[in-house]
């Protein structure tokens, strides 16, 4: 059981961001907890991109934890998504 002013923060990959891929939110066990949703994208410019280091992810989640709204939390980017990393 999670107390009442839990934060649940959910830690997502790329998919989650894919086209038509639906919004992430969270699951219906945790309708009414505090949630973030954390998806991991890559770094780069134009074709020239790679995925996030730990140091990225790590420092990506903590300011989400620390932010001052739930939601989406999007660490490095994500669009285009033709331009992410094919490795």
């Amino acid at each position: 059981m999670l107390a009442e002013d839990a934060l649940v923060v959910e830690v997502l990959g790329r998919g989650a961001a894919a086209p038509g891929a639906p919004e992430p939110g969270p699951p219906e066990v945790l309708r009414g907890i505090r949630h973030r949703a954390v998806v991991l994208g890559f770094t780069g410019a134009g074709a020239r991109t790679r995925w996030l280091s730990h140091e990225q992810i790590s420092g990506g989640v903590r300011a989400a934890v620390h932010a001052p709204r739930d939601g989406l939390h999007v660490v490095g980017r994500v669009r285009p998504w033709e331009h992410r990393p094919s490795g």
